[in-house]
């Protein structure tokens, strides 16, 4: 069984709707978008009305899948608390750093079709020796962590290329990079000759059903999305970056259990197979090409450390 659950990042103080809890009256902490195997709560409704009590969120959707089959799709809170506008199981919502999982799933098909080596070093301005691709997958490539959002109209100045500089050599230990994936959207354009959300949406989104997965800066289908909020309350203004494969993506609940669902079916069995191999990132976790799990409890998940998707059968 396969669960994916979206979530704005933090909520306001109004109310909810009666499809969900009454609002909580502070902001503390953020929901984060998951994507995994495990068992559904017996009542789901009241566990979404606890989780969003609990962290202070706006809205929840929710999408379960069985055997292949969408079995459940629930959604609870408000899309915009402002305009006491409720969420559906048609909302759509940033997905921030899961937006990863798409982007490796991409650099896995090009690799299949020859296009790219998972093991080839990927040439830059950092010395010798580079990172492979496989490298980048894991965040093993020698990175440090780094963020660049821009706020408001317009496009990010700020050039990930200028902070390209490595904390480690490659491969000798994990650090959350969203410079690997800048790298990683990068390589893809230069080997497929292809921009990357063009890319994604004919070689992942469509294959796989995805019609309201989108990337970039701007939502660009006609499903409703989901106010974002910051830890106080206010709305967050459109958001861009220049690493939009690590974090510029948008979906819903039931599209991201279809891309869990169906990912296998795109790439060749040993691909898939190694996409899941766990390499050890701190005591507690594990990580496959993003997708990260307690190695004592061995359930995949993805959220935001996460680069892959994934279950076990």
């Amino acid at each position: 069984m396969v669960m994916a659950l979206t979530s704005p990042f933090q909520s306001s103080s109004a109310g909810a709707p009666t499809n969900g809890p009454a609002a909580p009256t502070r902001v503390r902490s953020r929901m984060t978008i998951t994507i995994g195997e495990g068992n559904v709560p017996g009542d789901l409704a009241a566990y979404c009305a606890e989780a969003l009590a609990e962290h202070d969120c706006a809205s929840v959707s929710v999408a379960v899948a069985e055997g292949g089959e969408i079995v459940r799709q629930e959604a609870h809170g408000w899309a915009d608390t402002a305009g006491r506008r409720p969420a559906t199981p048609q909302t759509v919502y940033r997905l921030a750093s899961v937006t990863k999982t798409f982007t490796a799933t991409a650099v896995c098909l090009a690799a299949d079709r020859g296009l790219l080596d998972l093991d080839a070093p990927v040439p830059g301005p950092y010395g010798d020796p580079a990172p492979t691709v496989r490298q980048l997958l894991q965040h093993r490539g020698g990175f440090s962590t780094f963020y660049a959002f821009h706020y408001g109209p317009g496009e990010s100045p700020v050039d990930p290329a200028d902070y390209l500089l490595p904390l480690r050599p490659p491969g000798t230990g994990f650090e959350y990079a969203n410079l690997g994936y800048y790298l990683l959207g990068r390589l893809l354009e230069q080997a497929t000759g292809t921009v990357l959300d063009q890319y994604l949406r004919r070689e992942v989104f469509e294959p796989l059903g995805m019609a309201d997965t989108h990337l970039g800066a701007d939502y660009r289908g006609s499903a409703p999305t989901a106010v974002g909020y910051t830890r106080d309350g206010r709305p967050y203004p459109r958001t861009s970056t220049r690493h939009p494969g690590a974090t510029a993506g948008w979906s819903t609940a039931t599209d991201l259990v279809r891309f869990a669902e169906g990912y296998r079916s795109l790439l060749r069995p040993g691909t898939a197979a190694a996409a899941v191999d766990r390499c050890r990132s701190t005591p507690r976790w594990a990580t496959a090409w993003g997708g990260r799990s307690r190695p004592e409890r061995g359930r995949p998940s993805s959220g935001t450390a996460g680069a892959w998707a994934a279950r076990r059968r």
